[in-house]
């Protein structure tokens, strides 16, 4: 089995503790940023969207840019 030497291992962890606080106050601003609902809708966009896909490739990429459209427009006041 091959070994890593030590001092790779000890260089990696250096970065990883470096980066970090910055790596976890994005994922910070990213938690706060969205919101369940927004899973939801694009979840239920996608399985909407594959559904339709099996049925009619094009219904299915017409139907989600509808969608998308809509949730576009509804949006733009906020």
């Amino acid at each position: 089995m091959a070994r890593i030497p030590t001092s790779r291992f000890s260089f990696y962890l250096k970065i990883i503790k470096r980066f970090a606080p910055y790596l976890l106050s994005r994922l910070k601003v990213l938690a706060d940023a969205l919101d369940i609902r927004d899973f939801l809708m694009i979840g239920g966009l996608g399985l909407l969207c594959y559904g339709l896909y099996g049925y009619d490739p094009r219904l299915s990429y017409c139907t989600g840019g509808v969608f998308l459209m809509i949730i576009g427009y509804l949006m733009r006041g906020k």
